[in-house]
């Protein structure tokens, strides 16, 4: 609690408080292009929070439904990479597609996009936000795994902050980019544009 602002630790220390967890993912649609649909923007509370932009509009961040919750946040004086998981349901309609375009889509470039967590204090009474959301995460998507079965389906938005991601293995990687990077340039190849995913499936070969 020693970084929270002194109006924040105010109202944690509290004999009754209300804060929620604010997720954004900045995922663009699958042409590439960050939209207002695009972007994911959800929260962990029963209500719905609406939160002022940088830019001075409001935007919605809706409640529960999709976002099932995410691992721990913890602070450290080392420098190190740090990784967080966000669980999300797939059975809503349309979740899927937002992270992989679709049946007819190329797939969605998700690796690199801005997350954020952040707490959220809401007036006890009024229900509206006080202060500013406490950032609690700020990093990237680097993987994105779906998990189906027949009457279950789960997302996992794996992130990582903005140091470098120091526990990867340097060389070559199964993703788009670096593919085209032993083609020289050529963008036209884009079988690696599901691989994020098809390591989760299980296919059943020679089955109807």
């Amino acid at each position: 609690m020693k970084s929270f602002p002194e109006i924040l630790r105010s109202e944690y220390y509290r004999e009754n408080f209300f804060a929620v967890d604010v997720v954004f993912i900045r995922l663009p649609n699958s042409q590439g292009v960050v939209t207002t649909s695009s972007v994911l923007r959800l929260c962990n509370g029963g209500i719905d929070v609406v939160l002022p932009s940088t830019d001075g509009s409001y935007q919605t961040f809706l409640a529960q439904g999709d976002f099932i919750g995410f691992t721990n946040v913890t602070e450290e004086f080392d420098v190190k990479l740090g990784k967080f998981s966000i669980y999300l349901s797939g059975l809503t309609a349309g979740m899927v597609d937002r992270f992989t375009g679709g049946p007819n889509s190329r797939g969605i470039d998700f690796e690199g996009v801005q997350v954020q967590i952040a707490k959220v204090f809401l007036n006890y009474d009024t229900l509206q936000p006080i202060n500013n959301p406490y950032i609690m995460f700020d990093g990237v998507v680097y993987n994105v795994s779906i998990v189906e079965s027949d009457v279950t389906c789960s997302i996992t938005v794996d992130c990582s902050t903005l140091w470098a991601d120091f526990d990867r293995t340097n060389g070559r990687k199964t993703d788009n980019n670096s593919n085209w990077l032993f083609q020289l340039g050529n963008t036209s190849d884009t079988a690696f544009s599901k691989s994020g995913t098809v390591g989760q499936q299980e296919y059943k070969w020679g089955r109807a």
